[in-house]
């Protein structure tokens, strides 16, 4: 972070010296004025990462439940605990046309860390499909 300041008259804003504690205040050498504006500045800089995340699904309004979902896709930057930073995910639920596609890469290496592609009714055991552990 950096800072700095300026002083100037408070009547004709003549740049003049700063004055510290303990310093005899001295009159303006312009107007003679003993009025002080003083301007700080500080500055720091910052660097932060924007992301973005868009989820769709389309909707049959006849069926009532999940089923009513028809599709689902998710794209975008995702928080990953197991990574502990974002990830780029990409993930598209069809139920109509039976398909679960799912790719998420890490943005700055570009590793895959998961590709599934495979019939939606054979996509079991992630999630909220794991079996129950009693």
């Amino acid at each position: 972070m950096s800072q700095g300041e300026t002083w100037t008259c408070g009547d004709c804003g003549e740049p003049c010296i700063p004055i510290r504690v303990g310093e005899e205040k001295a009159p303006c050498s312009r107007c003679g004025s003993f009025a002080k504006h003083i301007h700080l500045v500080f500055v720091d800089e910052a660097n932060p990462t924007v992301t973005d995340f868009l989820d769709v699904q389309s909707k049959n309004v006849n069926v009532t439940g999940k089923r009513k979902i028809r599709r689902h896709l998710q794209t975008g930057s995702q928080w990953s605990v197991s990574q502990e930073k974002f990830v780029e995910k990409v993930r598209d639920i069809d139920r109509d046309a039976d398909t679960y596609y799912e790719r998420v890469v890490d943005p700055e290496t570009g590793e895959v860390l998961r590709h599934c592609e495979e019939p939606l009714s054979e996509h079991f055991g992630r999630g909220s499909a794991k079996p129950r552990s009693e």
